[in-house]
């Protein structure tokens, strides 16, 4: 965000959200060396302390650049989504 003020907005920076209650299911992946692992631990107890469920995924092998493309954490995004989503016909 170019603007620094913009970078404190709960939508760029949802730890800063005081409004977390109500929220849907939530899956939090990190990687198990991303430099913003402290901040998603906060997130998922913030989130948990709002009663909002949680799944929280950590991937040893991928580094926070990779892990939008990391096989696992992909497949653990679709196994939430299956999970959430799947509606028996």
């Amino acid at each position: 965000m170019p603007n620094p003020s913009q970078r404190l907005h709960p939508y760029a920076t949802p730890l800063e959200s005081r409004r977390l209650n109500g929220l849907p299911p939530a899956l939090i992946a990190n990687a198990k060396r991303d430099l913003l692992h402290i901040e998603a631990e906060k997130y998922v107890a913030e989130l948990i302390a709002a009663s909002v469920p949680i799944e929280v995924t950590r991937h040893g092998k991928a580094s926070h650049e990779a892990l939008a493309t990391h096989p696992d954490a992909l497949a653990d995004v679709v196994t939430f989504f299956k999970k959430r989503l799947w509606r028996s016909k």
